[in-house]
């Protein structure tokens, strides 16, 4: 072998020799970039995981309070409704007890017609002989007849003196209980939603998420957030007209003043409100007794003078005595008037006979009545806070009909009195009644846009990256962690009070590298993880989309609804519509429509993720 070949081998070995270990940089920074995007991996993961936790424990809390607030307005409608029965049994009972005072009058005036007949037999006798003879035959006849009818009196008064005594009585505990207790267990049940609300539901969310303490960080953001949001949809709900709103801060500035805006019955909001707790009282009456007394009771309580007969009509309602007459003489006046019922202050009853007519014959005694003849007799009934009056029958007693009677009764032969005026003109005094009760109403909204004054619950949630991330050592998470190439220059350190690096350093002349996910470089809002869910309180009668939301029926439900539906309808309430409505440029049409499809399109579909992160 020549020199020259050996000395080419040896060239060619240390050209090998020169390029050994040149892959290891290469490999070195794989292995940098592969445990990068573990980290990451492992990074995105978790902070998915605890999004997805944190997501949970938000629409969890929004639906939890959406359905007590759906239990509370609930509990109100059937309290509302316990109102009304309460209302349709002081109207039953009042109304027996009208109807009582009616039969009373009926069989009282037969008696005055017999006792009549009675005096008119014995004038008879006077006559000479022999017209005399008919009438001293039966005048022992008329005599037992009317002493019979005499004795029907006193049951129908004796069992009228009964039912006055309890009538009224219960009359006024139906109302003194709407008053003092039905409203008070309304109002609690809907007071105790504001702990809540002054929480911002951190008791559910710690329940979901026990990292999510009252002392953790950027709690009070949260509860302050939550709370005022729920708080003023809540307190949106109720019309303060009919009573007193159960928001906390409501029922301690303005409770005393709001029940006494409602004692104010010549405020327009209350009269309203009033209203409709009157018309729905009225419109549910059950029992017929209440509503339609046009039976024919004159028939039989004048069975004893043959064939008179009339129309009988009568009821019992809910009215407002400033729009009503009294209804004495004429009681029928009380409901012939369609207007009147428009507040509710007076409980009012009355029973009545109407175009009275006929011809009553008992041997040679004859009574005539014309039409209308009796239009007066009846009984009414006025009961309001003011001890209203009852205009009942006022009989004549034994001994013959009175003086300045019914002008259109005729008796042949002629009668030595005539009949009573069956009404008294001032009646007593000792009807009360309590009167509309306060009540929860809902306040209602036209607006589609503002869901009908629907409330809705919303819940904001900031998980602070220390919640769920750590530092490396014992029990920490390797990947997260701040990696820091001084590079020659200095590091101000930026830990937090645990002593996690995780953000907020300050770097001169240095590299670093921040694993960190919602830190203090990477947040939007508040640092860590942010969520928010929105619950929806809504009414739906099943079957009937239509029927607007009331307190007075218990279809109150519960739901989560989209964030961006809302705050499209906020855009269309307060901005859009109104755009629309006042300018006809086609341009600002055009523009209008193109903010629109941006909230809609860009805004909407990406506020949650770059929010939230």
């Amino acid at each position: 072998m020549t020199m020259n070949r050996i000395e080419e081998r040896i060239g060619i070995r240390r050209s090998l020799r020169r390029q050994r270990g040149q892959a290891l940089p290469l490999g070195a920074l794989g292995l940098l970039i592969m445990a990068l995007a573990i980290i990451a991996t492992m990074n995105l993961g978790q902070a998915v995981h605890e999004k997805i936790k944190l997501q949970n424990s938000a629409d969890a809390a929004a639906y939890s309070l959406a359905a007590m607030e759906a239990r509370a307005f609930n509990f109100i409608a059937l309290t509302n409704r316990v109102q009304i029965v309460h209302y349709n049994s002081a109207m039953a009972y009042q109304s027996y007890l009208s109807y009582a005072g009616y039969c009373k009058a009926m069989i009282g005036t037969v008696r005055d017609l017999l006792e009549d007949l009675s005096l008119s037999i014995q004038t008879g006798t006077q006559f000479p002989y022999p017209a005399n003879v008919p009438y001293l035959a039966i005048t022992g006849y008329f005599k037992l007849i009317a002493k019979l009818a005499g004795f029907l009196f006193t049951i129908a008064d004796n069992a009228y003196e009964v039912i006055h005594e309890t009538a009224p009585l219960v009359v006024d505990a139906l109302g003194a209980f709407n008053k003092a207790s039905i409203w008070q267990m309304q109002f609690i049940r809907a007071l105790q939603i504001n702990a809540h609300l002054i929480t911002g539901m951190q008791d559910f969310v710690k329940a979901n998420d026990p990292t999510m303490t009252y002392t953790a960080k950027n709690q009070i953001y949260n509860i302050a957030l939550n709370g005022a949001l729920n708080s003023l949809e809540f307190r949106s709900a109720f019309d303060r007209a009919a009573g007193l709103n159960p928001f906390w801060l409501d029922a301690m500035i303005k409770g005393s003043g709001d029940l006494k805006d409602y004692a104010d019955q010549d405020n327009d909001q209350v009269k309203s409100a009033q209203s409709i707790m009157t018309e729905i009282a009225n419109a549910s009456r059950s029992h017929e007794n209440i509503f339609n007394r046009t039976m024919g009771g004159f028939d039989l309580t004048t069975v004893f003078v043959a064939t008179v007969g009339g129309e009988k009509h009568g009821q019992t309602k809910l009215i407002s005595k400033k729009e009503t007459p009294e209804p004495e003489p004429k009681v029928e006046e009380m409901h012939k008037d369609k207007s009147n019922y428009l507040q509710g202050d007076t409980l009012a009853s009355d029973d009545y006979l109407q175009a009275g007519f006929g011809v009553a014959t008992a041997a040679i005694a004859w009574v005539l009545l014309f039409p209308n003849g009796i239009a007066k007799l009846g009984d009414g009934i006025v009961a309001d806070t003011d001890g209203g009056k009852h205009y009942k029958y006022d009989h004549t007693g034994s001994g013959g009909a009175a003086p300045g009677g019914m002008s259109s009764v005729l008796i042949l032969p002629p009668a030595q009195g005539s009949i009573a005026n069956s009404v008294t003109k001032d009646g007593d005094s000792d009807h009360k009644w309590q009167g509309i009760s306060s009540f929860f109403k809902f306040s209602p909204s036209a607006e589609k846009n503002a869901d009908f004054n629907q409330p809705s619950t919303w819940i904001f949630l900031n998980k602070h990256h220390s919640a769920f991330q750590s530092g490396t050592g014992s029990g920490g998470r390797p990947w997260h962690y701040k990696f820091t190439w001084n590079n020659g220059g200095s590091y101000n350190d930026g830990k937090d009070k645990d002593g996690m690096g995780v953000g907020g350093g300050k770097y001169d002349g240095a590299v670093s590298l921040d694993t960190t996910i919602g830190g203090e470089r990477s947040h939007f809002l508040l640092e860590g993880l942010n969520v928010i869910s929105r619950g929806m309180v809504y009414y739906h009668r099943p079957g009937v989309w239509d029927e607007p939301p009331n307190f007075f029926n218990p279809f109150w439900r519960a739901r989560l609804a989209p964030v961006g539906a809302k705050l499209m309808n906020v855009w269309e309430r307060f901005l859009g519509s109104k755009i629309k409505s006042n300018s006809d440029s086609a341009m600002m049409r055009m523009v209008v429509n193109l903010v629109r499809n941006f909230i809609s399109d860009v805004f909407l579909r990406t506020i949650t993720a770059v929010m939230t992160h």
